[in-house]
């Protein structure tokens, strides 16, 4: 048997052969996890990173060459990861009506739509003229009762993180509340066109169990859109929700002329003038809006005009040789000339880059006439003298001369406006924009 002392010694040796059995591991390269073969120092990646984890791990990163291991928290895997992310509610607090919109003064049909709005659970509200379909979903908001929460989704705003939003959100994840809910779903904007698409369903009975899940929970949705914008995605045989279309004409002269005996004898006017292709010559309900909301920003007086000179039109002439003769005076060959770079810049921007403020507009033709140059002629003359008196000038002789685009628009700039037939204007939000003073040309000049 040992005596205590040697149990004692034989202990120390023990521990002491651990100790250096450590520090020879310690010394030794790490091993990287998933390598078996050698690997060339000199052109490995300075980090190797070990086989993916598909679970909750903590990986250990080995840096080739050196002494050190680190070690990083890598978190759940990708499918892990997916199913944790919570939905952020991408809707906010219906905002208050602005004070500079019109009002939808049409309450018995405002009260008709709202019934199916309840029954169908979706309503597509449309128009040409955007504030008219945003006052009509004012209105329907309007007619909930107060206990409904109100929300708004919109496209528009840079916050909007989300871009592939569709229908079902509404039943598949929690909105504000979660019931007894109204929500506008703005489509005015391209980034919108995913939750659009998600609008048209094939089968009747996959929309018609949207409706049913959505009366469930006591929600509605007023989705409205500009109707030019919607012509390009509409599809009638495949859209099972109820649409409001609101033609813009009757609304938009009753909202000028007040008066709606007037405004109904002036569209009845109009409506007989379009039937003769006296306003728009393709029969375009896009073309027939710019002009008649063209003219109404300059006021009702100018479209009054315009009425009245169609009413010279009799049975029988023809349509074409009238209108060029009696209303559209100015044409693009009278305005697009060869030899004025400046002038057709200023109407390329007018055309393609409507209602841009004065400060925009200017912008965008200053950097479109950037570095260029034209030639100008350039009148030499002298002063006719007699006895000290300037009695006349007279013209020796022209020359070409070579001048700076933006020099020429900045000196000269009232004088193009002018000869190009544009002016500033206040547009239906009280900015003021820049348009042509006759409202046919965006149209002419769109086709040359």
């Amino acid at each position: 048997m040992m005596t205590e002392q040697e149990e004692s010694q034989s202990q120390q040796n023990k521990e002491k052969q651990e100790d250096e059995k450590l520090v020879d591991n310690a010394e030794k390269e790490p091993e990287i996890p998933g390598e078996k073969e050698s690997i060339d120092k000199s052109t490995a990646p300075q980090i190797s990173v070990g086989p993916k984890v598909e679970s909750d791990s903590i990986e250990t990163i080995s840096t080739i060459g050196s002494i050190y291991n680190s070690t990083i928290q890598i978190g759940q895997s990708t499918e892990n990861s997916k199913d944790e992310v919570t939905f952020k509610d991408p809707t906010r607090s219906f905002p208050s009506k602005p004070p500079g919109l019109l009002n939808f003064d049409y309450p018995q049909e405002v009260k008709e739509r709202f019934v199916e709005l309840k029954n169908n659970r979706i309503l597509l509200v449309d128009c040409f003229d955007e504030n008219m379909v945003r006052s009509a979903c004012y209105e329907l908001v309007n007619s909930t009762e107060e206990n409904y929460e109100k929300r708004l989704l919109t496209f528009e705003s840079n916050q909007l993180e989300q871009t592939d939003l569709q229908l079902d959100i509404f039943v598949n994840e929690k909105i504000g509340k979660g019931e007894k809910l109204v929500v506008v779903v703005s489509l005015v904007s391209l980034k919108c066109q995913i939750f659009l698409d998600s609008m048209f369903l094939k089968e009747d009975f996959k929309a018609q169990a949207i409706k049913d899940d959505l009366k469930r929970n006591d929600i509605m949705l007023i989705c409205f859109a500009n109707t030019a914008f919607l012509q390009e995605t509409l599809d009638e045989s495949s859209f099972h929700f109820y649409r409001w279309n609101i033609p813009f004409l009757p609304y938009l002269l009753k909202s000028y002329l007040k008066d709606e005996t007037i405004a109904k004898s002036l569209e009845k006017q109009i409506v007989e003038q379009r039937n003769y292709g006296l306003w728009d010559e393709n029969n375009s309900d896009s073309e027939f809006y710019g002009l008649i909301s063209g003219y109404l920003r300059n006021g009702i007086g100018q479209l009054k005009e315009e009425v009245e000179k169609r009413s010279r039109y009799t049975k029988g002439q023809n349509v074409q040789d009238f209108i060029l003769k009696e209303i559209r005076t100015v044409g693009p060959k009278e305005l697009i000339q060869d030899d004025e770079l400046v002038k057709n810049t200023v109407l390329y921007v007018a055309t393609f880059f409507p209602e841009l403020s004065r400060r925009d507009f200017d912008y965008v033709v200053s950097l479109l006439l950037e570095c260029k140059k034209t030639e100008i002629t350039v009148e030499s003359s002298q002063v006719k003298t007699k006895k000290g008196r300037v009695i006349g000038t007279e013209y020796i002789s022209t020359k070409k001369e070579e001048k700076d685009c933006i020099e020429i628009w900045e000196k000269d700039h009232d004088n193009i406006m002018a000869a190009s037939h544009l002016q500033v204007i206040r547009s239906d939000s009280g900015s003021q924009i820049v348009d042509f003073s006759l409202p046919y040309l965006r149209g002419e000049l769109k086709n040359i």
